[in-house]
C-alpha cells in the first residue's frame, strides 16, 4: 500500500511509513428509496433513486520506534501527516490507480506490553473517499489541445465507467471583454459559458473544473461562469463524446487544453 499527502495543488509527498500499513477492509455505501404499499410484505424500489455514498477503508499497521520513549513522538508524527490533509491512497504497489481520501473517524493506538516489545505499537484508522471512484494512474491522463480541434469540433472516446469532470485550461492572447452570456464549450447538455461582464488581461491563464474557474497564479478569481456552467458543469460520459467550441463567441483564445482521467467504481 502507498499513501501520498498533498503539499500543493500539483505536488504530492510520499509518506514512507505507509509501507508498514495495510488495508484490511473496504466498503462503499449505497442507498435507495423504498416504498411500502398498505403494509404488504416486501417493498417497492423506486426506480432511479439508487445513490452511491462515500467509500471507507480500514487501515492498520505495526510500527517499531527506536526506544519506548520515542513511541509517542513517532505516533504523533504519523498523525500529523494524516490529519486534515488531502491524501491519495494506492491499494497496490503495482497499480497506479488511486482514491482521493481524508482521515475520518477513530484513530486507535494499541501498545504492546512487555520488556522487549514495549516500543512496538499498532495504529489503526479509517480513510474516507468522498468520491467513491478509483482514478486512473498519472500515466492514464489524456488530453486534447488546440491543434486537435478542427472547425470548432472534436470527438473523444471516454473509457471510464463513471462520468468525469475534465480539467480545462484556457489562455488569452490579449485583453478581451465579453459583454453577454455566450456559449463557449459544450459537451452534450453540459457547458462552459462566461457571464457578462467578463474581462481578461493579455496572457491570462484560466483553469476550469466542476463549474469553478480560477486564474492560474492568482489567489482569488471571481466566478465569471454563468448559471448553466455551474448547474451543468462541463462533463464527459462513458463512450463517445462530441465537444463543440465556439471561438467566434470568445475571441483571442490562444490555447486550450483539456485533461481527464478514467474513473471506475
Amino acid at each position: 500500500m502507498r499513501l501520498f499527502m498533498e503539499q500543493s495543488s500539483d505536488s504530492w509527498k510520499n509518506l514512507d511509513f505507509a509501507k508498514y500499513l495495510y488495508c484490511t477492509s473496504s466498503s462503499v455505501k449505497v442507498s435507495n428509496n423504498f416504498i411500502n404499499f398498505n403494509a404488504r410484505a416486501g417493498v417497492h424500489h423506486k426506480e432511479g433513486t439508487s445513490q452511491i455514498g462515500s467509500r471507507s477503508f480500514a487501515i492498520s499497521g505495526n510500527f517499531e520506534a527506536n526506544s519506548s520513549k520515542d513511541v509517542e513522538a513517532f505516533r504523533s508524527e504519523i498523525f500529523a501527516s494524516l490529519f486534515n490533509k488531502p491524501l491519495r491512497l494506492y491499494l497496490d504497489d503495482e497499480d497506479n490507480s488511486y482514491y482521493n481520501c481524508v482521515l475520518d473517524g477513530n484513530v486507535s493506538t494499541t501498545y504492546n506490553q512487555g520488556y522487549s516489545i514495549g516500543r512496538v505499537f499498532t495504529l489503526s484508522f479509517n480513510l474516507i473517499a468522498t468520491e467513491p471512484y478509483r482514478y486512473g494512474g498519472e500515466e492514464d491522463y489524456v488530453y486534447i489541445d488546440s491543434s486537435s480541434i478542427y472547425n470548432g469540433c472534436v470527438s473523444i472516446y471516454y473509457d471510464g465507467k463513471v462520468p468525469c469532470f475534465p480539467d480545462v485550461y484556457i489562455q488569452f492572447s490579449k485583453e478581451t471583454l465579453i459583454t453577454e452570456s455566450v456559449d463557449f464549450i459544450q459537451c452534450g447538455n453540459t457547458y462552459i459559458k462566461f457571464k457578462p461582464v467578463f474581462k481578461t488581461n493579455s496572457n491570462d491563464f484560466y483553469h476550469i473544473k466542476k463549474g469553478i474557474i480560477r486564474r492560474v497564479g492568482k489567489i482569488f478569481t471571481p466566478n465569471c461562469l454563468d448559471d448553466d456552467s455551474i448547474l451543468n458543469p462541463f462533463m464527459f460520459t462513458p463512450g463517445e463524446n462530441e465537444i463543440k467550441i465556439n471561438f467566434s463567441n470568445v475571441p483571442n483564445v490562444s490555447y486550450i487544453k483539456i485533461y481527464w482521467t478514467n474513473l471506475s467504481y
